[in-house]
């Protein structure tokens, strides 16, 4: 889970970055540098969900092999 959490916060700081450079490609007033940086962003943003269902995924796993080692030590 360590794992995803650097992912995450990794992505996180990718994200500001690429709006901060939308930003400045705004103010220069050079679109085609901001519709590709918001292509990306939007790119990154999807990641972050696809980020998300794994994570959740994982937990739901782990959460099963638990369940499936409780009854084991009961016995």
């Amino acid at each position: 889970m360590k794992t995803y959490r650097v992912m995450a916060v990794v992505l996180i700081i990718l994200i500001l970055a690429e709006f901060v450079m939308m930003a400045i490609a705004l103010f220069k007033g050079n679109y085609t540098q901001f519709s590709i940086d918001g292509g990306v962003l939007i790119a990154m943003i999807l990641a972050g969900f696809l980020l998300k269902r794994a994570v959740k995924h994982r937990e739901e796993q782990e959460e099963a092999e638990k369940e499936a080692e409780a009854p084991d030590k009961e016995e």
